[in-house]
């Protein structure tokens, strides 16, 4: 026998073997999940053109600066799991968009420092409130059922966050 979760659209269940463990079905489906997520959300056209959504490596990098007044690269680098490089060029078009500032330290001109600008803020918002909106059609879609398995499941998986050392309680910029 086996327990439907939902994936995509309504119409389209995804099958997950009754008998699988939690960890099995949770790496089966948090990887579909994201990327649905950011399909549906860019495929919205209700945002206005002028004002994109961060990319979502843009979105992993703001989220960790909101939690401090700035992160050296070298952490971000560490924190992302990014070659040095890869971060620099994402930080690179960050700073091209308004959504970050680099600046050298005055004490060691090796370390550069990395701070969201308001705008990077306010475009994390409007990405956070986009696709909540977003979400909010799927989820109607569902059983009041599962809707409310869904929000008792959330501090269970802000947790396992945590746990897995990239919830935002976890963040150390130093």
């Amino acid at each position: 026998m086996s327990k439907l979760l939902w994936s995509r659209t309504i119409s389209s269940p995804t099958t997950v073997p009754a008998n699988a463990s939690v960890s099995m079905a949770l790496s089966q489906l948090l990887g579909p999940l994201r990327r649905g997520i950011h399909r549906v959300t860019r495929a919205d056209g209700a945002l206005h053109p002028d004002e994109p959504l961060p990319s979502p490596p843009q979105v992993e990098v703001l989220r960790l600066l909101v939690t401090s007044s700035s992160w050296s690269t070298g952490a971000l680098a560490e924190r992302l799991e990014l070659a040095p490089s890869t971060l620099s060029n994402l930080l690179r078009d960050m700073e091209r968009g308004g959504l970050v500032e680099r600046a050298r330290l005055p004490d060691d001109q090796r370390r550069v420092e990395v701070t969201i600008r308001t705008s990077g803020r306010a475009a994390l918002r409007r990405h956070d409130v986009h696709t909540a909106r977003v979400l909010d059609t799927y989820l109607a879609g569902l059983s009041d059922e599962d809707r409310v398995a869904l929000r008792d499941a959330l501090p269970a998986l802000a947790r396992l966050t945590d746990a897995l050392g990239v919830g935002s309680r976890t963040a150390t910029p130093s």
